[in-house]
């Protein structure tokens, strides 16, 4: 389980707790809303950066991550799904 930090529809960013083990390199993510049935499965990306985030309090014992990545492949449907969750559940603006 990760948090979306900011999603569009090149790429995403997210936040995640170092000790969940997320892999590095192309892979493919889930995007969906706890509070929704909002479901965007097997989304293909690979990843442009992954650093570690400072925490607060400075010692805390959980290492938090964030990391960007870029869509890659995406189907008709997948862009399509992508583009109403970024109309429907986000705020900012909409570029085409």
């Amino acid at each position: 389980m990760a948090h979306v930090v900011d999603i569009g529809v090149a790429g995403l960013a997210f936040s995640y707790a170092a000790d969940n083990e997320c892999h590095v390199g192309s892979s493919a993510i889930h995007v969906f809303l706890s509070n929704s049935d909002f479901y965007l499965e097997g989304v293909p990306f690979e990843t442009v950066w992954d650093m570690e985030m400072l925490t607060e309090p400075p010692f805390s014992q959980i290492t938090r991550r964030q990391r960007g990545v870029k869509f890659s492949r995406l189907t008709a449907m997948q862009l399509k799904q992508l583009q109403y969750f970024i109309k429907n559940y986000t705020t900012g603006l909409l570029q085409d």
